[in-house]
């Protein structure tokens, strides 16, 4: 809803006003993030020696070597470092501990 109301005594100009319902609850989001505790290590080093290294030597200009090595480093890294998705929800906070709820209830006791 919104509307135009003159108000003289404030200044010649009219006040413009808009009223918006909206919500502000926070939406719960999937949290992606790589699982470092599950590298399959003997993965790794074999896809490391199954890379031609030797490509780059091959390439032109410096923009394509370092494209081959980004490309090369991240192909590894997708297939040895799995993503994991969670639900973060409002509620989520690791860093929230048992000693941080003694701080405030002594903070609270002052």
């Amino acid at each position: 809803m919104y509307d135009q109301i003159s108000v003289p005594c404030f200044s010649n100009h009219d006040l413009n006003y808009l009223a918006y319902d909206f919500d502000l609850r926070e939406e719960e989001e999937d949290i992606c993030y790589r699982d470092y505790g599950n590298l399959n290590y003997e993965h790794l080093v074999g896809m490391l020696y199954q890379v031609n290294w030797d490509d780059i030597f091959t390439l032109l200009t410096v923009d394509q070597q370092t494209a081959f090595m980004t490309d090369s480093i991240l192909r590894l890294y997708d297939a040895t470092v799995p993503m994991r998705m969670k639900m973060a929800s409002a509620q989520t906070k690791p860093w929230f501990n048992s000693r941080i709820k003694v701080l405030i209830g002594d903070r609270d006791l002052v």
